[in-house]
């Protein structure tokens, strides 16, 4: 199950994740309230990554490769076009954690 998040590039598709998964190597995902995340995802991401995360302006955040901790990563410090994300440390790892696993 490799459908992963995200950001990277942001609003510009042609940067690769940083560490894709090795073919077989499982990333650990942490647990996650979905409802947060969906709001979270919703009031921060959604005008540029679609409603399905399919991208839109920004990249699809399907299949990227990337651990829930690069996407706290992405989301506080931004990455491309993508500005950082004004979330708490928890909605940012909640989050984080919801994208790993879509």
């Amino acid at each position: 199950m490799f459908v992963w998040l995200f950001f990277v590039g942001a609003c510009s598709e042609t940067e690769a994740p940083t560490n894709p998964p090795k073919q077989n190597e499982t990333i650990e995902i942490g647990d996650y309230d979905a409802g947060a995340a969906e709001a979270s995802y919703q009031a921060s991401c959604i005008r540029c990554h679609g409603d399905q995360l399919e991208g839109g302006s920004g990249p699809s955040l399907v299949a990227k490769g990337l651990a829930p901790e690069e996407i706290e990563e992405i989301l506080e410090n931004g990455r491309g076009a993508m500005p950082p994300q004004s979330l708490t440390d928890d909605e940012r790892e909640n989050l984080a954690n919801w994208l790993a696993d879509q």
